[in-house]
């Protein structure tokens, strides 16, 4: 069954917080997203799902909006020397967010023929050295350090949304 997208802020089925034509403005406007238009729009969606559900395995600032919403965002009581949004607002930051870790999910699923495949299903195909299929055979590349989804967000792109950041400042407001 393929995956679809339901990008409406604060909806209790809500799955993503971009749409893939937002996602493609964001493709667009960066040099290294070849993949990201050979690959199928299931893929993306399902990329894009699944960096969603990245994304909301943070500690942001603020609350949630609703109690019925499926998404950490939009929040309430949100606001930092900086920053300030509204109850229905997602932030830039996190749509940003969201497409570097969908990319960089979309680049990691390395493909065979078509470029929509992965060779091996929910692993980080970019890690592979060498499939053997006779006596089968799997050789991963050495690496020194992780490529998880998570590390391949800009650095500092969410400090001021995220609990716990070192750099980052939370207004105290008194009442």
């Amino acid at each position: 069954m393929a995956a679809t997208i339901n990008a409406t802020p604060g909806a209790a089925d809500a799955n993503s917080y971009i749409t893939l034509a937002a996602a493609l403005v964001f493709a667009d406007s960066i040099i290294d997203s070849v993949e990201w238009y050979t690959a199928t729009t299931d893929v993306k969606t399902r990329a894009l799902i699944t960096a969603t559900r990245t994304l909301d395995l943070l500690k942001y600032v603020g609350t949630r909006s609703t109690t019925t919403q499926a998404l950490a965002w939009p929040r309430k009581n949100y606001a930092t020397s900086e920053k300030t949004y509204t109850d229905t607002e997602i932030p830039n930051e996190i749509k940003q967010a969201q497409f570097e870790i969908a990319l960089s999910l979309v680049q990691n699923s390395v493909s065979a023929g078509s470029g929509s495949t992965s060779i091996i299903p929910g692993i980080n195909n970019a890690d592979l050295q060498r499939v053997k299929l006779d006596v089968i055979e799997i050789e991963w590349k050495r690496q020194l350090g992780s490529t998880s989804p998570a590390k391949v967000v800009s650095p500092g792109l969410l400090n001021d949304l995220v609990l716990n950041t070192p750099g980052s400042t939370i207004a105290v407001v008194r009442s």
